[in-house]
C-alpha cells in the first residue's frame, strides 16, 4: 500500500467513527424524547398567508396552517406551523 493510500483510509475510518458517534447521539436524544412524548391529534384551526420577502410585491408566499390540539383534557395548545 502506499503512503498516499494509507492516509486516505485513514481519514476515511476517521470520518466514519466521528458520523457514527454523530448518529449514535441523535439516536439517543430521539429514542428519549419518543418516551417522553404525548401522543395527540391536532386540527387546522386556520390558514395564514406569510409573504416570503417582506419587499416582494407580488404572490411570492404561502399558507401555513394554525393548528390546535390538546395533549391534556384541560389544555388547549394553539400554534402557528412553519411548514406551509
Amino acid at each position: 500500500m502506499s503512503q498516499d493510500s494509507k492516509v486516505l483510509s485513514r481519514a476515511f475510518l476517521g470520518i466514519g467513527l466521528i458520523l457514527l458517534v454523530i448518529s449514535a447521539i441523535i439516536f439517543y436524544y430521539h429514542f428519549t424524547f419518543t418516551k417522553s412524548a404525548v401522543h395527540t391529534e391536532g386540527i387546522i384551526v386556520d390558514a395564514v398567508w406569510y409573504n416570503n420577502h417582506s419587499n416582494d410585491v407580488d404572490d411570492n408566499g404561502s399558507w401555513y396552517p394554525v393548528v390546535a390540539f390538546r395533549p391534556t383534557p384541560d389544555y388547549t395548545l394553539i400554534f402557528n406551523s412553519n411548514i406551509g
